[in-house]
């Protein structure tokens, strides 16, 4: 399953850093979902998308989550890892 993400305002990814978007659920650590196709040392402009595969369905992964979160990590977090701080956080909007 595809997720699709519509960066709203320029973002400027670091050079040796990858987008990482969280779930932030209440009452739970964040969990990271998977990384963002963003290159490094590169702005993404605004209104520009990306698109990543889920590791399982929106209803498995999203449905308990009211918010994202999108840092800047040296790799792929391990699961239960603790996530860098947050340069993006919003609703997590479902329309599936």
């Amino acid at each position: 399953l595809e997720l699709t993400l519509k960066i709203l305002r320029p973002l400027n990814v670091p050079a040796g850093q990858v987008p990482v978007l969280w779930a932030l659920a209440p009452n739970a650590a964040p969990a990271p979902i998977g990384i963002v196709p963003l290159a490094a040392g590169q702005t993404a402009p605004p209104l520009a998308k990306a698109s990543m595969t889920l590791a399982g369905t929106a209803e498995q992964l999203l449905t308990s989550v009211p918010r994202l979160g999108l840092s800047f990590e040296a790799a792929a977090p391990a699961p239960g890892a603790a996530p860098a701080p947050f340069v993006l956080e919003g609703s997590c909007v479902k329309l599936w």
